[in-house]
């Protein structure tokens, strides 16, 4: 289809559509949390931060977050995606824990190169 590409079809009852991703540029943005959300009964909006920075106050860091995105979307639409976020975190439970096993060994295998002697590290 040109200058987009079918990526997935659903043909389940009330849910049947295709979805298409353009072939080009895709904007992709990187967030570091969700902010604040407000749900309303057809319409809700989710509000996405970027850490800016930390702060000390009374001998405390305090994270400095800035919400840089918001999406206002169908509140159904919010709801599909956390159950079917959900849904695919259940699902996918033993990879991420194998994933983050693995993740946890690299790491340890990493620190166990390093020699300590005194107050210098190798």
């Amino acid at each position: 289809m040109g200058d987009k590409e079918k990526i997935y079809e659903s043909r389940d009852p009330g849910q049947m559509f295709d979805l298409y991703e353009p072939t080009s540029e895709l904007t992709e943005l990187y967030i570091d949390g969700v902010g604040q959300i407000m749900l309303g009964t057809t319409i809700s909006k989710v509000s996405f931060y970027s850490v800016s920075g930390f702060k000390s106050e009374d001998d405390k860091q305090i994270e400095q977050r800035d919400v840089k995105h918001r999406i206002i979307l169908p509140t159904k639409a919010l709801l599909d995606f956390c159950l079917n976020t959900l849904m695919k975190l259940k699902g996918s439970a033993h990879q991420l824990e194998a994933g983050l096993d693995n993740d946890k060994n690299q790491i340890y295998h990493i620190l166990g190169q390093l020699i300590v002697t005194g107050d210098k590290e190798h």
